[in-house]
């Protein structure tokens, strides 16, 4: 799946997530942490390194992974032999 519809799909997920919430009553209030985990999304660790870059840590089908996070990157990239995998 491309980057691109994964982030699309994501959204939507996410739009879902918060419009099911319209049957809140005036006393409670959302918990997007909660509904993403039902879900099966779980939160990973985002970590600065010493050279002040941004990294996730994370377990992906029981193998430990990482990602650099670039916020001045406008792609998505991942390597081949990954996505292959």
């Amino acid at each position: 799946m491309k980057p691109t519809v994964r982030l699309c799909a994501f959204v939507c997920v996410l739009v879902a997530v918060l419009s099911s919430e319209c049957k809140l009553t005036a006393g409670d209030r959302p918990d997007l942490a909660r509904d993403l985990l039902q879900l099966g999304y779980e939160q990973v660790e985002l970590r600065r390194t010493d050279e002040n870059r941004l990294f996730i840590f994370a377990r992906v089908n029981g193998r430990k992974r990482s990602c650099l996070v670039d916020t001045g990157w406008s792609f998505t990239t991942i390597s081949t032999n990954t996505a292959a995998r």
